[in-house]
């Protein structure tokens, strides 16, 4: 691999295997109600920053430019199914947002922004995509609360295998 080679990349929230498990019991059944095709459970998770294309050598400094931030572990409940029509996905959401979680993504922001490299700077709206190609928007509302401890995040990177996304750790950092 060339230094110049892009890897696309985001900073994540991954559920532990109980959590996992529930969330793709959760999808299953939405599958069935929403149409559409579930997440596979080992790619479930919550993204924190899209950072999107990045030069591999450039890796070491954005997990430098990240070092020093701190932020408590905190619990999320995911209780409300929500369904985007402009991506046709089906998403559990919190209805309500711990104030780590921002702080979290803040402070990604920020210092990606303070070492210059780009990324999505869309409005937050935390969210576990379960249903991609969604067909019936019916499926919305209150759900099941299913609880996420939030302990450590991720660096990943996203790539195509065998015509499949992968998801390959890159970095790992505790929540404290």
């Amino acid at each position: 691999m060339s230094a110049t080679e892009l890897v696309r990349v985001f900073f994540a929230l991954f559920p532990n295997r109980a959590v996992r498990e529930r969330l793709a019991e959760a999808g299953g059944r939405l599958e069935t109600e929403c149409g559409g095709r579930k997440i596979r459970p080992h790619a479930i998770h919550l993204t924190l920053v899209f950072v999107g294309d990045v030069a591999i050598g450039r890796i070491e400094g954005l997990k430098q430019a990240i070092q020093s931030i701190a932020v408590r572990s905190f619990d999320l409940t995911l209780d409300t199914v929500c369904f985007w029509k402009r991506n046709c996905i089906v998403s559990l959401q919190p209805s309500r947002i711990p104030v780590e979680l921002l702080l979290l993504v803040d402070a990604l922001e920020t210092a990606l922004s303070g070492a210059g490299f780009n990324f999505d700077r869309r409005g937050y709206q935390p969210h576990v995509t379960l249903i991609r190609k969604a067909i019936h928007a019916h499926c919305t509302g209150t759900f099941n609360p299913i609880l996420f401890r939030a302990a450590e995040w991720l660096l990943v990177q996203s790539k195509v295998v065998d015509r499949q996304i992968r998801y390959i750790p890159l970095g790992r950092w505790r929540l404290g």
